[in-house]
Parts: C-alpha cells; structure tokens; sequence
C-alpha cells in the first residue's frame, strides 16, 4: 500500500520527512504534529526500500517507541514494527549485553535504580561511620548530584551548588572530600558486584565505542538512519552516543522544541538542540509551526509570551487551525482559598452546563503541594480527579520490596536486595540487616544460616526465607510471581499483628495492606508474556511506569512536568505569580531558572485547546506568612482579559 505523503502532510510536515540523507534538525512547536512526523518518517524511509534492521528510532520512553512502530506499521505494513526503537538506556543495555566484556565488565551485569543508588550509599557511609553527622547530605541527594555531573559533564561540587542552593552547599562544603571518597567507593562497590545504575550504561557504552573503533563502525554501518524523538531533553551523554555513531554516516534527524526543554533538573541540556546546527555542519533545518491543538487566542498568547521574554533559541509563531473568540482569562481571586473556590466552580459550569467531560479539564500546578484546597473542595464534591506528579509506581517501598524476592533469587549475592528484604522481619533492623546482607553477598543463600544467628528470634524467619528463595527456581514464573505474593502478603499481616500501635494507625495499614495487595496483582498483569524474572526485571528498570486502564471519567490534577504531551479541551493554570509559578521574579530575568521557568510556562499554556484560565491570587501564603501576589513578570505586560 502506498502512502500519498503530499497529501497526508502538510508542507514543512513534507520537507521533515521527506529530508533523509545528511543531518536535519526538525523543530515542532508545539501541537504541531511531531509524533505524526516521525511515524511517516518511518514509513517514508521503508518505502523508499531501506531495510527495518537499518532504522534506530531513539525516544524517552518504551511506550513512546512502541505505539510509532505500531502506528507505522498500521498505516504501511509490519516491517515498520521491526526497526529498532527505544530508549537511550533500553539500546545501551542492550549493546552492552554483546560488548560488555570488551571493557572487562561481564555481560550478565544488574540494572539498579536510583533507589537501589541510595541504599547503596547508605551502607558505605555507614562503613564510614558518617551516617548520622549533622547537616551531610541524604544519600538520594548525593545519587542526585553525582547523576547531573555525569550527564551534564560538569563537577560534583557545581551539581550539589545548582540542587542545594548558596545556602545550603555552604553549610556541606567541608564534606567534599568525604563525599567524593564516597562515591569512589560507590564506583567500586558496583563494579565488584557487577551492578550498573542509569548513567553507567551510558558511560559504558561509550567507552566501547572509544577503545573498539571496529564496534564503532559495525554499528554505524547497521543503523544507516538514526531518529532522535524529543532531543531538547537529551543530555551530554546521549549527545555523545549519537555523535560517535554519525561520524562518517551522517543520516540524523533530530526532532524537538527548545521552548519544552523542561528537564534541567534532571541533567537535559537546551543548548543540545540549539546548537546542533553548529555541530552537525550542513544540518537542514525544518520548522514546524502549524498548530493542531489550540485555537488561535492561546497561540497568540504564547507567540506574544515567547517573543518578549525568551532570550534563547528559535522562535516560532504558531499558527492555529481555528479562531475561537474566547480569550485566555487572566484571574484574580482575592487568596489561593478563593482561588481553589474559583476553580471548583468553574469545573463543575464547565462539566454540567457546557457538557465537557472531567478528563478533558485539567489543573496544572509548579508544585504538587498548590492544589491542596482544591484537592479537598474536589473530594466534598465527589468530582473524580487523578493526580500525576507524585511518587510513581516503582518507586513505592512495597513494590520495590516485591522484585526484591526477584532479585535475591536471580542473584543470592544482591546485597542491596536482601538488605531491604530482611528489614521486612520482626527484629531485624538496620545493623543485623547490613550484617546478614554483607554475609549474603559472600555466601548466597548460606547467609542466611549462619550459627551466630542461631539464638535471635528471628532465625527461623532467616531459615524459611532460605527455603522460600530456593523454592522459587523450581516455579513456572507467573506462578513464583503468585508465591511472592502469598508470601509477602502473609508477612505483611504478621507485622501488623505484631505491631504495637494504635487501632486508628492499625487501621491506617491495614488499608495500606489491601492496597499494597492490589499493586502486587497490576505488577503481576504487567509480567504476563514474560517467561524470566531476568527480562522482565531488565525491562521495568528502564521503563518504570505501568499503564492504567481506562476507568470512569475523572479530571487530572497535574504538576507541568507531568503533563507534558498531554492536552485537555480546558486548563487552569495555578498560582502564576512571580515566587510561585513562575519561582523566580523580575530580578532574575535571563538567568538560567528564568530561562527554564517561562519554558515551564509555555508548556503549561500549550497544554489547552479552547480554554485557558490562569490564576493569580493576590495574596498568598509563604512559609507561615501571608505575602502580596505579584503577576507573574512572563505575563503581567502581555495580559488584557482580566476576570
């Protein structure tokens, strides 16, 4: 079958895809048809006779990888769902799993998260005897830092500046050196026990690529087109791979929007996308910047906020498909009280007299704590909402606990992983847990059983814990799946038994429990069609989001960096006021957080199709004291509608 690409795009949509030899940088605003780009792209170049296996689609989430191959493959035929498309990490581990052993490292190595980072060195500066000094940093805070340097190919000392502020890097600046012998030994700790966190299958995989110019070359020559989705979010890091993979090919299409690089904080790095016409010399360059998304009243509104205020970058004027004549509101409320009264108010007109589903109403916040009043004014009313933006899935101890049991039964030498199992026991706490745990490392499952245990009352739970692990190898997986389950469910009820608290509390985790119990069932539908705990545990460390499924309609309540991609027929902006939303002021215009700021406020207002409330209280409340609420310095010359 045939596509008529002239007549499915629109012209710049055309030249995008059309444009597939040599370097192109192809910059979408947004709505305007990025994802619909690259899926033709992938079509186009099939067609035009290259081979699937010739055809890298790089992306920033599995799930993002998938549905373009299957929309490609929809709209041509099954080769385009057999190119390879994933993310960075995803093809990394998956290089690394051939090359590994090229650098010394063996190819059976473990993913860790960064949760598994910070257990890690939590037992060192436990070794060093600095785990409980006044005012050094936490444990997650040092992975934090040590990540940004990596990807953002800067020093420790200036990560820990930009993640703690003046203040506070002032007050841990004497434990530099402590803090860097802790990171060498965490450096050590993972090349001992043959462990990678995120950042490692990048560095590793660079280094392959360094000291085997053969392996260079053999993957260049195989991937002959490589598509990068989202580039304004990638990192020093990623930017290499590419680079070292296009040095004689030089087919790269790069596809972004400098204006939603939101992820600074995470180590995304603007200027990648900026300057990649600089760095790939003779790159076309392709603007997108006909909007499908938004009436033109939003667009104006931020073609005249981006205008004004961005002082980097490509500016792009968006143009809408359609006039509504409804002009974005500008609201002043009198405090964030009345604010969240406003907004409950509005939903439910918008809802029951215009006819507008909740999931097509969203409010967006700067930070999760803002929507708190309206979070209960919305559960006195019953109004279903879901909230994006807090702790996610895998990041919930009871689920990481779960894949512990996993772990410890693929390697019975994971340190980290028994040391968070055993602390599940009555009586074992921090110390005995590091101390079986170093044991376990040595030993395996024999650690569990060592005479000097023998007279602690937890010793027959170390016994049946044995027994359990090793039991497991014998199962089937979805039905060693079923075992944890049963096995950490009963052990959950016997904690809470044993628990000495109050009935209000007791009743608190028993809910907890039931909850807990359900999380374990999702995780166990997400495991179905793989026959390994090794795969499957591979898979979810990279892609630690499981998907709902469509439930009743509910609005969405929505921090801007977790709604990015996504939009709604009407969204509420809150508390856009210098200090809150955006959190610097005027004083700090052209600075780096200014610059990234009106990029978060961009993103937030080119979330709305046809209407777009901002709220401004005008007053606020700030650390215990009530403060005037300036308008944000992005919009207060640039607004006329005022309600």
């Amino acid at each position: 079958m045939e596509i008529d690409y002239r007549k499915e795009l629109n012209k710049s949509q055309y030249e995008a895809v059309t444009t597939t030899e040599g370097p192109v940088l192809i910059l979408a605003g947004a709505g305007t048809g990025k994802t619909r780009c690259m899926v033709y792209r992938v079509a186009y170049l099939i067609e035009k006779g290259v081979s699937p296996n010739n055809i890298l689609l790089l992306t920033f989430t599995n799930k993002a990888a998938n549905e373009m191959k299957q929309r490609a493959a929809d709209m041509l035929d099954e080769r385009c769902s057999q190119i390879t498309a994933c993310t960075y990490h995803s093809f990394c581990a998956k290089m690394l799993r051939k090359y590994s052993q090229l650098i010394g490292i063996q190819s059976d190595y473990t993913i860790i998260d960064p949760g598994d980072c910070a257990d890690i060195i939590s037992i060192i500066e436990a070794e060093h005897g600095i785990d409980k000094v006044k005012d050094f940093p936490r444990s997650s805070q040092l992975v934090s830092a040590h990540s940004k340097a990596l990807n953002t190919n800067q020093s420790l000392e200036d990560a820990l500046f930009d993640m703690l502020g003046k203040w506070k890097y002032m007050k841990i600046e004497r434990f530099i050196p402590d803090i860097k012998k802790i990171l060498a030994d965490y450096q050590s700790y993972k090349k001992q026990n043959n462990m990678m966190d995120y950042d490692d299958l990048l560095i590793n995989f660079i280094s392959v690529l360094k000291r085997n110019p053969s392996v260079k070359n053999k993957l260049a020559d195989i991937y002959q087109y490589i598509m990068i989705d989202e580039y304004q979010d990638s990192n020093y890091l990623q930017e290499k791979i590419i680079f070292m993979l296009r040095e004689k090919n030089r087919n790269l299409a790069v596809v972004g929007d400098d204006y939603q690089c939101i992820y600074g904080f995470r180590g995304s790095m603007v200027e990648n996308i900026i300057n990649f016409p600089q760095k790939m010399s003779g790159c076309k360059v392709v603007y997108l910047t006909q909007n499908y998304r938004s009436n033109q009243e939003i667009m104006d509104l931020s073609n005249i906020v981006m205008k004004k205020h961005s002082l980097e970058g490509f500016f792009k004027k968006l143009v809408a498909t359609h006039v509504a004549n409804i002009q974005p509101l500008l609201v002043r409320s009198e405090d964030e009280g009345e604010e969240a009264s406003y907004i409950l108010n509005k939903i439910m007109a918008l809802h029951d007299e215009e006819e507008i589903p909740y999931h097509e109403i969203c409010v967006l916040e700067r930070s999760s704590y803002h929507s708190v009043r309206l979070e209960a004014l919305l559960n006195k009313m019953k109004i279903p909402y879901d909230k994006y933006g807090g702790m996610k899935f895998f990041d919930y101890d009871h689920i990481k606990n779960f894949l512990c049991f996993l772990r410890c039964q693929i390697n019975p030498h994971d340190e980290i992983a028994w040391f968070r199992l055993l602390k599940l026991f009555d009586g074992i706490g921090n110390v005995y847990a590091r101390n079986i745990a170093a044991t376990c490392k040595t030993l395996g499952l024999e650690g569990l059983v060592q005479h000097k245990y023998i007279k602690r009352k937890f010793q027959p739970d170390l016994e049946n814990l044995k027994s359990f692990i090793e039991k497991l190898n014998d199962q089937d997986f979805q039905i060693e799946l079923q075992s944890i389950k049963s096995f950490y469910s009963r052990l959950m009820d016997i904690t809470l038994m044993l628990m000495k608290t109050s009935e209000k509390k007791r009743r608190e985790l028993a809910r907890a429990n039931k909850q807990a119990i359900r999380d374990f069932d999702t995780l166990i539908e997400m495991a179905d069609g793989y026959d390994s705990p090794v795969t499957f545990l591979e898979e979810i460390m990279l892609e630690a989001s499981p998907q709902k499924e469509e439930e009743e309609d509910r609005m969405v309540i929505s921090t801007i960096h977790s709604a990015k991609g996504l939009e709604f027929h009407s969204v509420f902006v809150m508390n856009c006021v210098d200090t809150m939303f955006p959190s610097t002021d005027k004083d700090q215009i052209g600075t780096v957080e200014d610059n990234e700021e009106l990029r978060c406020f961009y993103v937030a207002i080119t979330r709305a199709k046809e209407r777009l409330f901002l709220m401004a209280p005008k007053y606020i409340a700030k650390f215990g004291c009530v403060e005037e609420g300036i308008i944000s310095h992005f919009i207060s010359d640039v607004f006329q509608v005022k309600e």
